[in-house]
């Protein structure tokens, strides 16, 4: 019962859609909001109880320039992976179950059966994924939608443009060609 009410109290009773983002905090006027509040403010600290209303004084201050300086901003999650579907849900959960039943039993059956079904799992993922991926590129054609993509590989300056299946029947071996035979693929020449 403490504990759920520890939870609640510093938690909060449900989460606000909206939250501050130090980012968008308008730091200059901050700085001349926290200057003339302290300014105003005669500390002097002599008892116990001085320096806890100027404790209190400041934490009052601060909270408020903050507030007036930082524009509340909607809280974008994550999101959900867009290949995720129910059937994968349901493996997932299978998977899981299989795992609780042998997870102290190696030499069981079970065992193999739980190894086969993570695998499936695994497999149905990276198909999902890859569909998935599929069926952004090709939904691609104005913009902005070209601009997310640029996003998305953009990303990881490390990663190297991968090889593409040429006309030929081969790979593309080298980033000249693979850009090549993007454009190519991308900007047919009409004959």
């Amino acid at each position: 019962m403490f504990e759920d009410l520890v939870k609640y109290c510093v938690c909060g009773s449900r989460r606000s859609s909206a939250d501050y983002s130090s980012m968008h905090t308008r730091w200059g006027s901050f700085r001349a909001d926290i200057d003339s509040k302290l300014g105003a403010v005669p500390y002097r600290l002599g008892r116990g109880s001085d320096i806890e209303a100027a404790v209190e004084s400041l934490s009052r201050d601060l909270t408020a320039a903050y507030e007036e300086n930082c524009p509340l901003r909607k809280v974008q999650g994550k999101g959900k992976a867009t290949f995720w579907t129910k059937d994968l849900e349901d493996r997932k959960r299978a998977v899981h179950k299989l795992l609780s039943r042998v997870k102290h039993r190696r030499g069981s059956p079970l065992w193999e059966e739980y190894k086969k079904a993570l695998q499936e799992y695994k497999k149905e993922i990276r198909r999902a994924s890859r569909e998935s991926w599929r069926h952004f590129c090709q939904s691609i054609n104005d913009i902005p939608a070209t601009a997310r993509i640029h996003r998305v590989l953009c990303k990881d300056i490390k990663q190297d443009w991968g090889s593409l299946h040429d006309p030929s029947g081969g790979n593309t071996t080298s980033e000249e060609d693979t850009l090549r035979l993007l454009m190519i693929r991308t900007f047919p020449v009409p004959q």
